[in-house]
This record gives C-alpha cells, structure tokens and sequence, in this order.
C-alpha cells in the first residue's frame, strides 16, 4: 500500500514551477498538460483519451516476471488507478526508508516549508543513538537552538534519505518520535492501509521490533 502514500503525498505537497533549461518558459514551445512520445507532442487530452480505450493496456508487452527481482512490486496507471503489474503485492514486507513517505506525508499536512525548526537536545540525542553507518544529513554537527527550515529537512529526507531529517521532523511535529510515529499509524489506517505498520519514523531496521514494522506494495 506505499503507491497509497505516494499519492497523497503528491496531493498534499505545494506546487513548483519549473523553467527551462536557460531561463525560458517551457510553455512557449510545447502545449501545458503535455509529453513527447518518439518526436511528437501528445496532449494531456489525447493521453487521457488512449488511456481510456478497451484494448489500450491488452496491446501492451507481456511482463517477464522473471526481470522482477524484488520480492514484492506494483506498477499502477496513475490516472485511472489500474493495476498494470503486480507480484506479492498484498505479502508484508519491510519497508525501510519508504517508510519516509509517510513523515514526508504529515510533514505536508501539518507544517509549512518556510517553518522554522529549533533543534533541541532532545533531538540531538535521539540522532546520537543512530549508528555511524546511517544515512544523515548530519544535523549531528550543528548545535542545539540551531534553526533549519521544514523545507530543508525535507530535502535532507528525500535526497540524502536522512534518517536524522525524519527524526527531527517527527519532534517537532508531534513532541516525541513515539507519538509521532502513533499519528504515522492512525494515518495509515485512515487511508485503508491494513497491512501497514510502523515503530519508527525513518525505516531503519531494529532486531527488537523490526517485525512489527511492515508494509506492501
């Protein structure tokens, strides 16, 4: 059920416009809503309309399973929710650093990017107990009272996968890591995640609990 997060996700995140390459408006040249499929521009209009025919996704190419090689995947048309490919998707597995997405998720709903974040002793402490191999943004070199915008903790989230990023964010957001990671829990629920769980915010694995932190595709 992590496509369920990533669409919401995408729903709750603010807008961003972007510019050509040079400054240029990308819209002088090419129609809005719209891709480029061997050379030629297809409207969002025309894509919707394929998308919409009987036999579109019958002409597609048999899926070689065999290429798959995780243990659990899904492929899904975004915009009529159509399940293109799947295998063990409903099998619980453990999700790791997708478990991100869904920090990402109440970070959106509940906080504005340009909100300022005040590093506490608290958080500094809950980074110190993640292990040297970690994936950081390295908020553990900054002093406390130091102030970082929800904005770049974000982008420590996603580009650096920073398990430091999504510990903080949950302090601030909800306290404590642990009540943090009980709004985690009720959200998922509320979105009909059945076979979702979570013990942390970040995804890293821990032999005492780790069974009880899973997901599907």
């Amino acid at each position: 059920m992590i496509w369920v997060i990533i669409c919401c996700l995408l729903s709750a995140m603010p807008s961003v416009a972007l510019a050509a390459p040079g400054g240029a408006d990308s819209s002088a040249s090419e129609p809005q809503n719209s891709v480029t499929v061997s050379g030629e521009i297809i409207s969002g209009e025309e894509q919707a309309a394929a998308t919409q025919s009987p036999d579109y996704y019958d002409s597609a190419p048999e899926m070689d399973q065999s290429q798959v090689t995780s243990e659990s995947a899904m492929l899904i048309e975004a915009d009529s929710g159509t399940v293109l490919f799947e295998k063990n998707s409903n099998e619980r597995i453990y999700p790791a650093s997708t478990t991100k997405l869904m920090t990402a998720l109440l970070t959106a709903e509940n906080c504005q990017l340009t909100d300022m974040v005040t590093l506490t002793n608290e958080m500094l402490a809950a980074i110190g107990q993640l292990s040297e191999n970690s994936s950081l943004m390295h908020l553990d070199r900054l002093e406390e009272g130091t102030e970082i915008s929800v904005k770049d903790l974000l982008y420590g989230l996603f580009l650096r996968s920073g398990n430091d990023a999504a510990q903080v964010l949950a302090i601030h957001i909800a306290g404590t890591e642990d009540e943090f990671v009980n709004r985690m829990n009720a959200r998922a629920r509320e979105l009909g995640m059945a076979d979702t769980h979570f013990v942390n915010s970040h995804g890293v694995y821990t032999p005492d609990e780790g069974e009880n932190h899973y997901s599907t595709a």
